[in-house]
């Protein structure tokens, strides 16, 4: 990946599903699939939708928590980090940047 060859001591890679919540311009397919999360989560809840469909404030809670809280690179059970010398990458998956957010008290 280009951006690990830029050489930070630790990169965050963020890799959300749908991202859903207010944008300026959607693309067809995607507005598709905002339509069903919004269905979705709205006859089951928002527990339904948050492994497929993460909020961008969701996003963006992880990835302000990867960067001033280097703590929840070190937790048991961290999915995605991997050491390259002396250098950590974090390719964060949906279920991370679920984790995250719901720990910093954000719900759907």
């Amino acid at each position: 990946m280009d951006v690990v060859k830029l050489g930070f001591d630790k990169t965050a890679i963020l890799r959300p599903g749908l991202i859903v919540g207010g944008r300026e311009k959607t693309r067809f397919g995607e507005q598709i699939g905002h339509w069903a999360e919004k269905g979705v989560r709205t006859l089951f809840g928002g527990w339904a939708t948050e492994g497929w469909a993460q909020p961008a404030w969701w996003i963006a809670r992880a990835a302000g928590r990867a960067v001033v809280e280097p703590d929840v690179w070190e937790r048991e059970g961290v999915q995605g980090v991997r050491r390259e010398g002396p250098k950590k990458v974090w390719s964060m998956p949906q279920g991370e940047i679920v984790r995250l957010a719901k720990e910093a008290g954000e719900k759907l």
